[in-house]
């Protein structure tokens, strides 16, 4: 399968480096449909670490995914529908898959994003690659076309 930039929440997207807190990371999808993402084949995303988190203090992560029926995702009010464990960052290096989450079957909501929840202490470095496949276990990355 073959997916381009709409079809991922972050591509290399750097970390929020304000206070702890709730923050939309990378970009918003909008599945073009008021009843969001419909029957089909199962999609998952995949979150990779692409460049080692840095903080001047004990910053720790966890990422959820959200949807709104507005194309302004607010953290605080967006529709939670699974969050990840929370990573120490000693845990966040390059290359680490962090987490791997299936969507849920049809939402009444149109647009998704991802949210970098921060703890402990702000992060001052770090990105992460979130994409959309419908296998997980055979997802790669590969170096972007440029013609």
């Amino acid at each position: 399968m073959i997916l381009d930039g709409r079809t991922s929440f972050a591509q290399n997207a750097s970390l929020n480096t304000g206070a702890p807190g709730a923050y939309v990371i990378g970009d918003v999808i909008d599945t073009g449909r008021a009843n969001g993402v419909g029957p089909g084949l199962p999609l998952f995303i995949v979150i990779v670490v692409k460049a080692s988190a840095t903080s001047g203090g004990a910053a720790t992560l966890a990422l959820r995914l959200v949807s709104s029926t507005t194309g302004t995702i607010n953290p605080a009010t967006a529709t939670a529908h699974g969050e990840s464990p929370t990573f120490a960052l000693a845990a966040l290096v390059a290359g680490r898959e962090v987490w791997t989450f299936a969507f849920p079957p049809c939402t009444s909501n149109r647009w998704w994003s991802l949210v970098q929840v921060t703890g402990g202490a702000a992060f001052t470095g770090g990105a992460i690659t979130a994409v959309v496949t419908t296998d997980p276990t055979a997802w790669r990355a590969y170096a972007a076309a440029r013609t």
